[in-house]
């Protein structure tokens, strides 16, 4: 029934598990399946290793990965070889920083929704647990409806008075 729904609208209860639950569609869009991006990471000093030990404070790194992105935006064809000359993601590196298709649930939320929410040929500095990373969305396919949900859950919890008359019952069913 939800997906037949519309923006606004709100569904429940319902009980799912353990659990009554109100959910009310506060966002409908069209979401590709799988992306292809490049990237370059910039790490800083208490980010998540990726293999590379980081020698820049977090807003050094933040100015070095605004400045790879204004050269990129100039001339983008210069990602591939800035992507293996500086990025410390070696795994892609590499590559020129190609991801080749990636599922919604493969990167850390904040690259998966620049990468998916983005469109074809967009490019910005989006920062991470592991990061700053310079993104260019090369593609994206299969675009589908996708909707976000603010749902309310409340646990199924048997009252006092619901548990004692189930336990007299039993005791009652024990004895005869």
């Amino acid at each position: 029934k939800l997906f037949e729904g519309k923006e606004g609208e709100v569904f429940g209860p319902y009980k799912d598990n353990d659990y009554f639950k109100l959910s009310k569609i506060t966002k409908i869009t069209q979401l590709p399946d799988s992306v292809q991006s490049r990237h370059i990471l910039i790490p800083f000093i208490g980010a998540n290793p990726s293999g590379y030990e980081p020698t820049k404070n977090e807003a050094d790194a933040k100015i070095m990965a605004d400045s790879l992105l204004t050269v990129l935006k100039a001339d983008s064809s210069k990602f591939e070889d800035l992507a293996k000359e500086l990025s410390s993601d070696k795994g892609s590196s590499d590559k020129g920083g190609f991801y080749d298709w990636f599922g919604y649930n493969r990167m850390v939320p904040e690259f998966r929704d620049f990468a998916f929410e983005g469109k074809k040929g967009d490019m910005g500095v989006v920062k991470t647990v592991f990061g700053f990373h310079i993104i260019k969305i090369e593609d994206q396919k299969n675009f589908q409806s996708a909707m976000k949900l603010a749902t309310f859950g409340k646990k199924i919890e048997a009252s006092e008075a619901t548990e004692n008359t189930i336990f007299q019952n039993a005791e009652t069913f024990a004895l005869n």
